[in-house]
């Protein structure tokens, strides 16, 4: 229904400021970590120290050619300059791979003509930033059940890479508002609104504190929350400014879109939200200067997902824009609560820092149910506020719970992995940040039948981000198109009885192709096809035998592999690239498949 209100939109804000514990907003300086070495997976070229006391030097320029060197390795070497220890800095025109190099050089050191011969390895520093209360953001640090950010933050801190924060507004809190762009109010009530209009251009947080029952239904009087703002500054409160708390995407851009106000928001405000902040148009909306590339949806009411929220998520994915919705805190099946339910989401549960689902009284956990992607960490997370009880008043930190703050950290991570793969789509970041989670601890009450595939990891998800990967689906009998899966995960069904009738595979990050080929029931083996391309039949009741699949211009070292679930004989044994998985002349149906890279890819 449009306008439906959302009674329980705010329902995570109002638990969080009444459990809330208020932190002192001084600051202590910490010192930053002294660079270690990274042993990356590239070098520029290498080092070589010459047995000659003085090595000639005039005689060579930068990007001189080395001839006898490139006829001693069968490869282009050229001259870069001499170091102060008078080795010699010699390049391949492009950094190479450290297991190249080290080869090179182990070439040249057998040769007796050398003192030593080094790769020349790039270094990183590990960043841990100066702001002070990171010790306390224990959903950020803590190695056992936080998302390791740090290690994430090795990576990157998301620049460049928007969010958009659909929520209660912002308030320019000095640690959030050096990432704040733009912006809108989409709250179409005054009174809802509590700034005596509509929809306007200001998205700036007036607060949303209400009186016992003043929302139409029983329910005490509640301060106001600052929610938005605290969900904006896990997501991208300024890092390494030696103040206060640092965000998971510290450098990431903050689009404030207020779409909750007193007594919480509408289907059709937000759902406006939705459509604008990805880039399309509203109505009477000027449009949006700052397209976001991440929608963190940290809001949610007790009802299915309609087709108003489906159709504006739909529209946001067919612009490219990753959606991650907070489950609820109702600890109830998150099927029956929206937008998380809804199709093409990220959903969001939380967990405390023991690896427990997240329980905050005798009424409020977090929701659970089969419709989970992830978890993240939900209780006491710190994050920037504001002490006023009904209007604004001065910055500050509070640690609040619900799956509304377990929610941008995942928006957080997934804004880490945009700015390292920029044309990851809306699928293929939810597959990675669920095939990088990690397995929930020994006798948690989190599993994957709960909460989702595992606890979310930042460096898991930004390295699978840029890693070469095979992407695949089936399409099944009666099911049509099922979603893609990626690196050995299973593509079809098992145990239902269902025949697998096609099959489109693609590669990613890779200069490789993937082709494959299937045995048809009644038809044969099919011609091959390559990248996303069909191979079996739609919609003709044909079952696929069997399969062949193989890399297309390989890298040295790299293969794939892969299984078939056929019907009578389950799982049958791994194959390699180009060998047939599956049966064929036996009238056996293939039910599912899973394929996986071996070797060294990269």
């Amino acid at each position: 229904m449009d306008n439906l209100f959302m009674k329980t939109a705010l329902c995570a804000a109002m638990l969080s400021a009444l459990n809330a514990s208020a932190v002192n907003a001084q600051e202590v300086e910490r010192s930053q970590k002294e660079p270690v070495e990274q042993f990356n997976e590239v070098g520029e070229g290498l080092i070589i120290q010459h047995k000659a006391t003085q090595h000639e030097r005039s005689v060579f320029k930068a990007g001189q050619p080395l001839s006898s060197l490139s006829k001693q390795l069968g490869v282009e070497v050229f001259h870069k300059r001499f170091d102060a220890n008078q080795s010699q800095i010699v390049t391949f025109g492009k950094p190479q791979p450290v297991e190249v190099l080290t080869k090179l050089g182990k070439q040249l050191t057998e040769t007796g003509n050398y003192k030593f011969v080094e790769v020349n390895r790039y270094f990183q520093p590990t960043l841990t930033p100066n702001d002070s209360r990171l010790g306390d953001m224990w959903g950020l640090i803590n190695n056992n059940t936080g998302i390791r950010a740090e290690a994430g933050w090795d990576s990157n801190s998301g620049s460049n890479v928007t969010v958009a924060v659909l929520d209660t507004g912002f308030r320019p809190h000095a640690d959030l508002a050096d990432n704040i762009v733009g912006g809108y109010d989409f709250v179409s009530s005054a009174f809802m609104g509590n700034d005596s209009n509509g929809r306007d251009a200001d998205a700036r947080d007036p607060g949303d504190a209400v009186s016992a029952s003043e929302c139409g239904w029983s329910h005490s009087a509640r301060n106001s929350s600052w929610h938005g703002t605290h969900v904006a500054g896990t997501i991208a409160a300024v890092g390494n400014n030696g103040q206060g708390v640092v965000g998971t995407a510290y450098n990431a851009n903050i689009l404030p879109v207020r779409v909750l106000g007193k007594c919480g928001g509408t289907t059709a405000d937000i759902a406006d939200a939705i459509v604008w902040a990805s880039g399309g148009n509203v109505s009477g909306v000027p449009t949006n200067a700052f397209p976001a590339d991440v929608i963190n949806l940290s809001l949610g009411g007790n009802s299915g997902c309609s087709s108003t929220y489906q159709s504006a998520i739909n529209q946001a994915r067919n612009n490219g824009v990753t959606l991650v919705v907070a489950a609820g805190n109702s600890g109830r099946d998150v099927a029956n609560f929206s937008p998380a339910s809804c199709d093409g989401v990220i959903a969001v549960a939380a967990h405390d820092q023991a690896g427990q689902r997240s329980l905050w009284s005798s009424w409020a956990s977090s929701n659970f149910g089969s419709k989970i992607d992830v978890s993240a960490p939900g209780t006491g997370i710190l994050s920037t506020l504001n002490s006023g009880t009904n209007g604004p008043g001065a910055d500050n930190y509070v640690s609040y719970n619900g799956t509304s703050m377990a929610t941008p950290h995942v928006a957080g991570v997934v804004a880490q992995m945009l700015h390292q793969s920029p044309y990851l789509s809306p699928t293929a970041v939810e597959m990675r940040i669920k095939h990088s989670a990690r397995s929930f601890l020994p006798g948690s009450s989190c599993n994957t039948s709960n909460c989702g595939d595992g606890m979310l990891d930042a460096p898991g998800a930004i390295a699978l981000a840029s890693s070469p990967s095979i992407e695949y689906r089936a399409h099944v009998a009666n099911n049509g198109w099922l979603e893609f899966e990626m690196n050995g995960d299973t593509a079809g069904t098992t145990g239902e009885s269902r025949r697998m009738e096609a099959l489109q595979m693609f590669m990613y990050n890779s200069n490789m192709g993937i082709c494959y080929n299937a045995h048809v029931a009644g038809i044969g083996w099919q011609p091959a096809v390559c990248d996303g391309d069909i191979a079996g039949t739609t919609y003709q009741s044909r079952r696929v035998e069997a399969v062949r699949i193989w890399l297309n211009n390989r890298a040295p070292g790299c293969s794939v592999e892969y299984r078939a679930h056929v019907a009578g004989q389950g799982w049958l044994n791994w194959v390699p690239q180009g060998g047939v998985a599956g049966t064929t002349g036996q009238s056996r149906r293939m039910e599912a498949l899973q394929a996986r890279l071996t070797g060294n890819c990269d």
